[in-house]
């Protein structure tokens, strides 16, 4: 950052005279002229260096799921995050550059047999499910189910719990 001494005939200058570096810009005062660091710059040990907005989180790509990346001065969103894809179109059939969710529950394949896929944003889960009649226990593996510790029979029947299931029988 340069600024006119005040005790130099260099304050009846004015910005159009002076001098500032490619990353500063002229400010005019009573004093004279002086170099401020732009927007995008900070000053550090007196000079203007590049602020890194992705890194210092000064930036917006993360609403609308894009990945920020560092330019001079400034910063610019691109492509989607993983998770999300370009889906939507303007008017002429280009990419209007909005990302949106990938649901890859829709996709053959993602979770393995007996399990529920779930989308969630920007990713999914595989909910294990078990068989009619079967519960998930705390390791996570399906056990069956005695139904008949509810007595679903009627007064004049025996219960009998079977794998999934239960079987009613006259006594």
């Amino acid at each position: 950052m340069t600024e006119a001494p005040t005790d130099n005939p260099l304050r009846s200058l004015n910005c159009l005279e002076f001098l500032c570096d490619k990353t500063e810009e002229c400010v005019d005062s009573k004093t004279g002229p002086s170099c401020v660091c732009k927007k995008g710059f900070k000053t550090k040990d007196g000079i203007c260096i590049n602020i890194n907005e992705c890194l210092d989180g000064l930036h917006n790509c993360s609403m609308s799921h894009k990945l920020c990346v560092d330019t001079e001065g400034s910063y610019k969103c691109e492509a989607c995050e993983k998770g999300f894809e370009v889906s939507t179109f303007d008017d002429y059939g280009d990419e209007d550059g909005k990302c949106t969710d990938i649901d890859e529950c829709l996709i053959p394949g993602t979770c393995p047999a007996n399990h529920i896929c779930k989308n969630v944003e920007g990713s999914f889960e595989c909910i294990k499910k078990c068989p009619e009649g079967h519960r998930i226990n705390s390791l996570g593996y399906c056990d069956d189910v005695d139904e008949c510790l509810s007595n679903p029979c009627r007064k004049n029947e025996h219960c009998s719990n079977v794998k999934g299931s239960f079987r009613c029988t006259n006594i």
